[in-house]
């Protein structure tokens, strides 16, 4: 057992017993020669207990009770050292020495008692407080206590028989009400423990939160006319209360009206009252399952996070979380608006910069706007260099801008953190291909064309313009041939693909085959490029010629 907290204990009790005084009043004392050596000598020895050093204290006051054996505060004292030495035995005996000569004095009880709670024999500790009551029925002190001494070694029932005194010496209180409560719950009595709170509530009608305890109680049983009438009284009471506001949705939720829930969780949005992140909480827990699912959960998630927004204007996390709905939204310059808007009230998460890259990105072409996602890179990757996403976007962004050789440079970077994700490593393997094209650089442009479709064989955007590619520089064609078929097979209804394949066949001069792929999509001919209508006027002239 420790006893480092028995000074500090100690000295309350000191405190509560004297009244500010560190030492027990004296009783008319008669001073002779001799009483006034014996408190010098109680002087000096508490001198040196104070100064640490309980070696000499203990002498002198062995001497003093050598020379008056009769002398209380002496046994008090030698017993506080002892029992700051873990000397139990010996600790106990002088207090109670101390008691016995004078039985009068509550604080060498106090001493004793707190000695007993300290050691862990609480069953004396609350017998002494017991005791001290009968004589001092008045002091609220020692029924606190004496509540803290049965709680501590579980002694419920003595503990609210303690508490039921205090209860009918000085009425219904918080104080011991809730303490009671607590009681009442821990044991599982809960009609007992509702009652506490319902005496709270009688006592104190302005004070919202005991009905709402009984609300939140009635609703654990489900016992939703009880919770109901409790939370509609607090919303008379203080219909601006935004704990009400939660406790009615979290109502209407479980009584699965989802239109009065909605409404209520409005009000909570719209309360200055209640702090950003417990209405991020509890619009979550309400709409959190289906927000992916559910349209409708979705959309009232959304209205509820922009009216959050309006009033918790400084809390980051809801503008950000404002941005995946705008994405997902496709109201992309609005996702920038809130991207940027939580990136300056200190947001960093990096999944919120990625977010801004692609939301700008969905924005127009212009140079500008291609200047606005280089710049977004540069400051990504000035704090996550080891994300390869950001360097797609900046050589893609320089490649549209002409600027072929920093393309290729941010490509190649961003490729080699892109080992172990095959998808992220395919995107910079097909744009390589697309800057050495332009690069006219055909070896290595090839090499990654041929490296992005043995990496996927999918990527039909890529094929085709490889294919289309080979086919501009006459070469290779029956493999462009190959892949344009795949493509076609897989869009047979998209007519940029199909020209690139009958182009191809152009090529090799398989004329009928070329205007038979051409006829399939002339029902699109209107939404035809310039460049498509040139190839069928070439393949219809071939054909022409030919017979």
């Amino acid at each position: 057992m420790k006893y480092d907290r028995t000074i500090g204990l100690l000295c309350l009790a000191v405190v509560f017993a004297s009244c500010g005084t560190s030492q027990p009043p004296k009783q008319n004392p008669q001073y002779t020669q001799e009483q006034l050596e014996l408190d010098n000598q109680l002087l000096l020895a508490q001198t040196q207990n104070e100064i640490g050093n309980n070696q000499e204290a203990e002498r002198l006051y062995n001497e003093i009770i050598t020379k008056d054996s009769k002398n209380a505060l002496a046994y008090s004292k030698l017993s506080l050292i002892h029992f700051s030495q873990q000397n139990w035995e010996k600790a106990e005996a002088y207090a109670k020495k101390a008691m016995e000569l004078s039985q009068s004095n509550i604080w060498y009880r106090l001493q004793l008692a707190q000695m007993y709670y300290v050691k862990g024999d609480f069953a004396q500790s609350a017998d002494i407080y017991e005791q001290l009551l009968k004589t001092n029925p008045d002091k609220v002190e020692l029924y606190q206590t004496l509540v803290d001494i049965y709680h501590a070694y579980g002694n419920y029932n003595k503990m609210l028989q303690t508490l039921n005194r205090m209860e009918d010496r000085w009425g219904v209180s918080e104080e011991v009400s809730m303490t009671k409560f607590s009681v009442y719950t821990l044991l599982n009595q809960k009609y007992k423990a509702e009652n506490e709170l319902s005496k709270l509530a009688k006592q104190y009608p302005a004070e919202t939160k005991y009905s709402l305890m009984l609300a939140e109680m009635a609703m654990k049983t489900k016992d939703y006319q009880k919770a109901y009438t409790y939370y509609k009284n607090v919303e008379n009471i203080d219909a601006d209360n935004p704990y009400v506001q939660v406790a009615l949705a979290n109502y209407y939720f479980d009584r699965k009206n989802k239109t009065l829930c909605y409404e209520y969780l409005m009000r909570a949005a719209k309360n200055n009252g209640l702090d950003a992140q417990t209405k991020l909480n509890v619009i979550i827990s309400v709409y959190g399952e289906g927000i992916d699912t559910n349209r409708e959960d979705f959309e009232r998630f959304f209205s509820l996070l922009q009216e959050i927004a309006k009033v918790n204007d400084s809390d980051g996390r809801i503008f950000a979380l404002l941005a995946t709905g705008y994405m997902r939204k496709q109201e992309y310059e609005n996702a920038v608006s809130v991207i940027n808007k939580a990136i300056s009230l200190g947001e960093k998460d990096y999944d919120l910069y990625q977010n801004l890259l692609f939301a700008q990105s969905a924005l127009t072409s212009s140079d500008s706007n291609l200047d606005s996602i280089i710049s977004t890179t540069d400051k990504v990757l000035s704090m996550y260099p080891e994300q390869p996403l950001p360097y797609l976007f900046k050589g893609v962004n320089l490649m549209f801008k002409g600027e072929y050789a920093q393309s290729l440079d941010a490509l190649q970077k961003g490729k080699a953190l892109s080992f172990n994700n095959n998808e992220l490593l395919v995107d910079f393997c097909a744009n390589i291909a697309e800057v050495y094209h332009k690069q006219e650089a055909y070896d290595s442009s090839d090499y990654y064309f041929e490296k992005t479709i043995s990496l996927d064989s999918t990527q039909y955007m890529a094929m085709n313009n490889y294919a289309y590619y080979l086919s501009l520089r006459n070469t290779k064609l029956d493999r462009a041939e190959t892949l344009a078929r795949q493509v076609i097979t897989k869009f047979p209804d998209n007519h940029i693909y199909v020209d690139t394949y009958a182009w191809i066949l152009f090529l090799k001069k398989h004329y009928s085959e070329a205007k038979q792929a051409m006829d399939k999509v002339l029902v699109f001919k209107d939404n035809w490029t310039e460049t498509e209508l040139e190839h069928y006027e070439a393949i219809l002239k071939a054909i022409n010629t030919e017979q």
